[in-house]
């Protein structure tokens, strides 16, 4: 859901042009981030209790707070450029792929150990 809303912000301006009516049309860009920001601490609640996993969580509280400092200082309530969207989806595969190694390792995830 968190990926969803991300791209909605992508997409504000082109939405708006069109007159789509979307999430982040109505609750605008700065609250619909705060709400990628809860969704991402439900979900590092949930990989904590449930997985017992709390690597990735402190990485899901940590982009969390990224989110809250994006929407009161960096961005605010403005969409974000093409270059940052690059930037962005550059360093999320790159973390996912530095992530691989401790993920097989571990078998937390798949829930074997």
């Amino acid at each position: 859901m968190h990926s969803h809303l991300f791209s909605e912000i992508m997409d504000a301006v082109s939405d708006r042009i069109a007159g789509r009516r979307t999430t982040v049309s109505v609750i605008g860009i700065r609250t619909a981030k705060l709400l990628i920001a809860l969704l991402l601490l439900i979900e590092a609640a949930i990989v904590s209790a449930c997985l017992g996993f709390p690597v990735f969580a402190a990485v899901l509280s940590i982009g969390a707070g990224w989110m809250v400092f994006n929407a009161w200082r960096i961005w605010r309530d403005r969409p974000y450029s093409l270059k940052d969207c690059r930037a962005f989806t550059y360093c999320l595969n790159l973390a996912a792929i530095a992530s691989m190694p401790f993920v097989w390792s571990s078998g937390k995830l798949a829930g074997l150990r």
